[in-house]
């Protein structure tokens, strides 16, 4: 956004809605020795915090002595900042992910310099559909009218350069289901009866599993081919009723699409962001399709 006149004082103001926990909503400063703001939003702290020279001030109405002369500035970055900007100051927090509305200086609407990977328009669901899990990480959530004794069906997306680890698990009163990699095929138990891929899948790409149950037949499918049908288990004991566990703290890769149809959502993908997390599970992003949170640096280069 460009500064284009000296104004005595700088109000940049804008409306945001995100699910993410962290994210960069706004930077100004220079390349000369005068003050620099960077805004930070993390929302798992509820703390929108301002550090100014360097200095981390968590509050949401900030007053400091940093000074400001008429014309300092000509230009700040909304949302995230140049590759430059980032190198020089050390800032590692993403750019920020979700919506802006009502983008001002000093009361003005202004037009933008440059963008990159912005897009016009908010929808109206900005569920997180996808999470990367890393070892000792999970997500939780409570799906009070998920139920496994009736027809349901079940699917996500997984990607992992691993051999083991969890992927969903969710334990009911008479039976339960779990889905996980075990010497890198994917193996399903649902509840006496077991079921093992043909293929191995941690080769780092996209896989798609789904588990469909009609009546008393199970189907297991991965990447829309059926498994051969699964063998009864004697070790099979039901277990206490549980929360819906991604992860649980074994899976290092990504998780996306999760569907667990149920009559209050039979057709929309489980928003991740209103399940509970531990560890290092970070809801919206997977790091290997990560776009890049650089943003072009417009400033003229010094020869």
């Amino acid at each position: 956004m460009a500064i284009d006149k000296q104004y005595p004082y700088l109000r940049m103001s804008q409306n945001i809605k995100s699910h993410f926990d962290n994210g960069l909503l706004l930077y100004i400063g220079n390349e000369f020795d005068l003050a620099e703001v960077l805004v930070i939003i993390e929302s798992r702290r509820k703390l929108i915090t301002v550090n100014i020279m360097a200095q981390s001030i968590p509050n949401t109405e900030v007053k400091t002595q940093a000074e400001y002369n008429a014309g300092d500035f000509v230009e700040y970055y909304i949302g995230g900042a140049s590759s430059e900007v980032r190198e020089r100051n050390n800032i590692t927090m993403p750019a920020f992910k979700g919506c802006l509305r009502n983008v001002k200086l000093n009361n003005e609407f202004k037009s933008l310099m440059e963008v990159v990977g912005v897009s016009r328009g908010c929808p109206k669901n900005l569920a997180l559909r996808k999470a990367e899990f890393n070892l000792g990480s999970s997500l939780t959530g409570n799906l009070t009218d998920f139920s496994l004794a009736a027809d349901v069906s079940v699917s996500l997306g997984f990607k992992s350069s691993e051999a083991q680890g969890l992927l969903l698990q969710n334990s009911q009163l008479v039976t339960g289901i779990k889905l996980e990699l075990v010497d890198g095929h994917v193996v399903l138990t649902f509840g006496d009866t077991v079921w093992k891929s043909t293929k191995q899948y941690k080769d780092g790409q996209w896989h798609y599993v789904t588990v469909i149950k009609t009546g008393r037949k199970i189907d297991l499918l991965i990447d829309d081919k059926y498994e051969a049908p699964g063998k009864r288990s004697e070790t099979y004991r039901p277990g206490p009723d549980t929360l819906v566990a991604l992860g649980k703290d074994t899976f290092k890769g990504c998780v996306s699409n999760v569907y667990l149809r149920r009559p209050s959502n039979l057709y929309r993908a489980e928003d991740l962001s209103m399940f509970t997390s531990t560890g290092n599970a970070l809801v919206g992003q997977c790091s290997s399709e990560r776009p890049p949170h650089m943003m072009l640096d417009s400033s003229p280069k010094k020869i």
